[in-house]
């Protein structure tokens, strides 16, 4: 093996990938990972010209980037144009392998989905987090929550899967971002946008409200969007986790859409979303913090009919 393919190796393990030898052909190349050596939940793409460049992504964790060997200012402009057309048939392939991996996820969603039965209200986790099990969610064979991932349409696009003991899994290779899932309020009630399941269920609760449950706060942005988009004359809270990357993406999906944003605040223990609010403050700790965000960006709140 040169140096270079030595280089390439190191990189791909270092995010988790472990192909047997690597082709630097300039075609995507699916391989096994360190946590699924018997599946193929990894890709690469490897060109040795230079700058020799390496592509990669690792489906389980949806993590991928790009490795260049050399700087661009150093390449020649003959060598620059052939790296430009590289990167370009990189794309491609990487985006075709997207599409791939999204439409084989959300057949396994709807595989699973078919097979699952209706939550017991005993779950460990929803016990745990002093939730009921709300419509719209089922359980899987092996005990696992499902929350349905939909897209904007409300098409199923992948599956989250939570374990009794509260682990959290995508489908490998499922559709993440601009997915959601809804909880259904009151009629007219204004509509909140959070992370987490648990989180969205304890704002349902508290408050009747709709809530698009976005899944990370890296989904938050898009997610509030949408609705802001959609529902252009209705209240809508950006209800974010009291964390460094719940406020962050709270605080730029407020700016996006010029929506209030929300995060709980703790008088007694400590916790980051409203459903730990919930469980050591209680549900009138929510309703209270809910109501006082809408009242401070809507003045009069009590007097308009969507309260």
């Amino acid at each position: 093996m040169n140096d270079l393919l030595q280089t390439f190796q190191e990189v791909l393990g270092q995010h988790g990938l472990v192909p047997e030898e690597i082709l630097a052909d300039g075609t995507l190349h699916r391989c096994p990972t360190e946590s699924k050596p018997r599946k193929l939940n990894g890709a690469y793409i490897a060109h040795l010209d230079k700058a020799a460049t390496l592509w990669w992504c690792n489906w389980e964790t949806d993590d991928q980037g790009t490795f260049c060997a050399e700087e661009k200012q150093t390449l020649s402009p003959a060598e620059m144009s052939a790296w430009r057309e590289r990167q370009q048939s990189i794309r491609r392939q990487r985006e075709d392998e997207c599409t791939r991996r999204h439409a084989e996820a959300a057949q396994q969603a709807r595989q699973d989905w078919t097979s699952a039965r209706a939550c017991d209200p005993n779950h460990p986790y929803l016990r745990r987090k002093g939730i009921p099990p709300l419509s719209g969610i089922r359980q899987a064979r092996d005990g696992a929550l499902l929350i349905p991932v939909l897209d904007a349409a409300g098409n199923l696009q992948s599956l989250q899967r939570i374990s009794p003991d509260g682990t959290k899994r995508f489908l490998v290779g499922g559709k993440v971002q601009g997915g959601r899932f809804t909880i259904p309020g009151l009629q007219g009630k204004p509509i909140a946008i959070c992370e987490g399941f648990a989180t969205g269920a304890s704002i349902h609760l508290a408050a009747g409200w709709t809530v698009y449950v976005a899944f990370s706060a890296h989904n938050m942005p898009v997610v509030a969007k949408s609705a802001r988009d959609r529902f252009t004359d209705r209240p809508i809270i950006i209800c974010g986790d009291n964390d460094e990357a719940g406020r962050k993406k709270g605080e730029e999906a407020a700016r996006l859409t010029k929506l209030p944003l929300v995060v709980p605040n703790f008088t007694t223990g400590a916790g980051t979303d409203f459903n730990a609010l919930h469980q050591i403050e209680g549900i009138e700790a929510v309703r209270s913090q809910l109501e006082a965000a809408l009242t401070k960006q809507h003045g009069l709140v009590a007097l308009l009919p969507w309260t």
